[in-house]
């Protein structure tokens, strides 16, 4: 929390909006060449790259079920420095045991339908105050596993992102370049994520908040 509240929503835009680096990376090859190079260096097969349809979309993603990666196709985002980034971001994705990543999304929403759920069985008097310090041990259980596991995955691939984009870039810019341009991926890495983990430690915060307060306000009405 101390590192999201101290980061200047200014240093953050000048790291991401920097014409000097985007002109040294402007000549790279396109996006889709970017990341089917990439998933061959990673040894990743049978992942199809598919470019987002909706241009007005700046995310890209990795669907582990369907083994695609959909890029980004924002005509903004493709002139960015950054994109390299954010592509070997998604092959890390995909590098991944598939495994876990399915335990992952499937266990995110159980998590996510328990809570609501029990929240609204709460309401309705359904689920009764002598049982509500048990359901509410449940929502901390699945909160906290669902913040760990989201955590390991996001974490692994954001800083491996940084050594493979590195790995990437030196086949095709000079060296002093890519020093100067790896230099400013480690800042967004550093501030991204720190941003990205008190939003989802936010999110899983707000589930045992919003049960809490049902069970209290529903205490004082049944």
């Amino acid at each position: 929390m101390k590192l999201y509240m101290n980061m200047k929503k200014k240093d953050v835009e000048d790291i991401l909006n920097n014409q000097e680096l985007d002109k040294m990376a402007v000549d790279l090859i396109d996006n889709v060449s970017i990341c089917e190079q990439i998933l061959k260096m990673l040894n990743v097969e049978n992942v199809n790259v598919k470019l987002n349809p909706d241009k007005t979309s700046e995310n890209s993603f990795f669907n582990t079920f369907s083994r695609e990666i959909i890029l980004c196709n924002n005509d903004k985002v493709n002139r960015s420095y950054t994109r390299v980034l954010y592509i070997a971001h998604e092959c890390v994705h995909a590098m991944q045991k598939q495994a876990y990543l399915k335990f992952n999304f499937i266990f995110a929403n159980i998590n996510m339908l328990f809570c609501i759920i029990s929240t609204i069985l709460v309401w309705f008097n359904v689920i009764k105050e002598p049982i509500y310090l048990g359901i509410l041990a449940i929502t901390l259980i699945l909160n906290m596993f669902s913040f760990f596991a989201r955590n390991v995955i996001e974490s692994d691939a954001t800083y491996m992102s940084v050594m493979v984009a590195k790995e990437f870039l030196e086949k095709f810019l000079p060296k002093e370049n890519v020093e100067t341009i790896i230099s400013k991926y480690k800042q967004i890495v550093s501030n991204g994520y720190s941003t990205f983990s008190f939003s989802l430690f936010t999110t899983n915060l707000s589930f045992i908040f919003i049960q809490v307060i049902s069970m209290l306000v529903c205490t004082y009405i049944y």
